[in-house]
């Protein structure tokens, strides 16, 4: 039995309730549990592993125990922490007459056992636009967030407890297919009666999951989260399935979810493994919570037309990108060489370069091999 089998049993067990067979807790032995802990470090999902352990009375190696439980405390205390800041966000909008969605882990955490068994990085919250410069100038004189610039469909903010806000003011990806739909989410948006706050139609709700998903492949992986995020929506959303699938079917991304979805049937349902799905496994797993970086560029290499065409496209972003960064680029277009030295030096003064630097020499190290290999895989689950 490998440790994806005893991997996936947990987390069916816990969130899925699903029972674990004898022969999978034999399996669980001293020698295996590290391995364990650091497989679920890796994927942002210790405090899911460690609560099915001790729901199912696994004793661990003491030193292993140890570092589960101080996980676990960290992911509680996470919790608590983004819970305090999107209420006293909820409360300034909510004064301030400012439209609001909450998004992701926010909202999809309800579904879990325990809220805080969904961890997550940050909040991600979606304002209109036209409303995004006035909540960003109250979230700094009210709350005392600091402001760490904008980029093309966020502000990031952190606050004073040091916890990371995204505030949208679009929910666009840069990819063709799927901002057909995210560019008008407002249009999916239903009003929270006497609030200010506004969710999500469900069928939108599971559409936006498979396209960020989608999203997340073609940057070089997205971490087994999203996919039990997806089952436990479906599972436990009521949504008009017709619907849903007209928007997959608009943005080409109806093979895409098939995939998906069987990958969830084997993970969260414990069916076989076809070709397909363990091909997807084995990228996913490999790459961590936040994907492989060689694996993004591979595929951005193909799509940009070349490694050199790549870098360029990072030096020098298009228009339409650097509309969303600066505004001002809308009405006069004719700045925009001025607003690409002007981004240049935000780069530098925000600390970001040794990440282009990382990016520059692991696009150096990928071949044509590589390339093709990633946009074979993408074009087995309809994505490019």
């Amino acid at each position: 039995m490998n440790l994806a089998e005893i991997f996936f049993a947990l987390i069916r067990n816990i969130v899925f309730d699903k029972p674990i067979s004898h022969s999978v807790l034999e399996h669980i032995t001293e020698s295996i549990q590290h391995t364990l802990y650091t497989s679920s470090k890796a994927h942002d999902l210790v405090a899911l592993t460690y609560a099915a352990l001790i729901k199912n009375d696994i004793v661990l190696n003491e030193d292993i125990n140890a570092e589960f439980d101080h996980q676990q405390l960290l992911s509680v205390y996470r919790y608590q922490c983004m819970n305090n800041e999107l209420q006293r966000i909820n409360e300034i909008f909510e004064k301030e007459k400012i439209s609001f969605i909450p998004l992701k882990g926010a909202v999809i955490r309800a579904l879990y056992p325990e809220p805080y068994l969904r961890t997550s990085c940050d909040i991600d919250i979606l304002v209109r636009e036209r409303d995004v410069e006035r909540a960003v100038g109250l979230l700094t004189e009210k709350a005392g967030y600091k402001n760490d610039g904008r980029c093309y469909h966020d502000y990031s903010l952190h606050s004073e407890s040091g916890v990371h806000l995204e505030l949208h003011f679009n929910l666009l990806e840069n990819m063709e297919n799927i901002d057909r739909i995210l560019s008008h989410p407002w249009d999916f948006a239903m009003p929270c009666e006497g609030t200010c706050r506004y969710s999500f139609t469900n069928e939108f709700l599971l559409f936006h999951a498979v396209a960020h998903m989608s999203y997340h492949f073609v940057g070089g992986g997205c971490g087994i989260r999203p996919f039990i995020d997806l089952h436990l929506m479906e599972q436990k959303l009521d949504f008009d399935r017709q619907a849903f699938e007209e928007m997959l079917s608009e943005c080409g991304l109806m093979k895409f979810y098939k995939a998906v979805r069987s990958l969830c049937l084997v993970w969260f349902e414990g069916e076989a493994h076809d070709e397909i799905t363990l091909e997807m496994e084995r990228f996913i797993i490999t790459g961590g919570v936040n994907g492989n970086i060689k694996k993004g560029i591979a595929a951005r290499q193909q799509r940009k037309g070349g490694k050199y065409a790549y870098i360029l496209s990072r030096i020098f972003q298009p228009y339409d990108i650097m509309k969303q960064k600066y505004p001002i680029l809308r009405e006069k277009r004719y700045l925009l060489p001025f607003y690409q030295v002007k981004r240049w030096f935000s780069l530098v003064l925000g600390g970001k370069l040794s990440r282009l630097k990382r990016e520059y020499e692991a696009d150096k190290s990928i071949n044509a091999e590589q390339v093709n290999e990633m946009n074979a895989f993408l074009s087995k689950l309809g994505i490019k």
